[in-house]
């Protein structure tokens, strides 16, 4: 039982680790040092454009599976989960466990998800930007 726990527990802190990472990444992009020259931009534009698609659609099969997820939870009412514990019935509160360990799993996948696609909307829009300025100083 306790292996269970320690196994949803490193994948939760490997996940989170992964949402640190990118919010690293986030913060370099738009850091005061950041010097990113319009092609390199377009490049890393292109780049997670063709990774957000696939980002895209499982964010949508996340959603729903957590959508599925909560809707059995709702399910488990609270006079329920106390005459399983009443009762001992151990089999049921497992699986109850289960499926709380993979709704925040799933939630923190679509958490990831979303990281991508902030990503892309911040270089998306350090590019415009950049774009913008380089036609107003041609203009001069």
């Amino acid at each position: 039982m306790n292996d269970d726990n320690d196994v949803f527990r490193r994948e939760f802190r490997a996940t989170l680790s992964m949402i640190a990472n990118a919010l690293d990444r986030l913060n370099a992009l738009v850091g005061e040092k950041a010097t990113s020259t319009e092609h390199e931009l377009r490049e890393q534009v292109a780049e997670s454009e063709k990774l957000i698609d696939q980002s895209r659609m499982q964010a949508r099969a996340a959603q729903n599976e957590l959508n599925r997820l909560i809707e059995e939870q709702k399910l488990e009412t609270s006079e329920k989960v106390a005459d399983w514990k009443t009762h001992r019935q151990t089999s049921k509160l497992h699986a109850r466990a289960d499926r709380c360990e993979r709704s925040a799993t799933t939630a923190i996948e679509i958490a990831v998800l979303a990281m991508d696609e902030a990503e892309r909307a911040v270089l998306w829009a350090l590019l415009t930007r950049k774009e913008t300025i380089s036609i107003q100083v041609q203009r001069r």
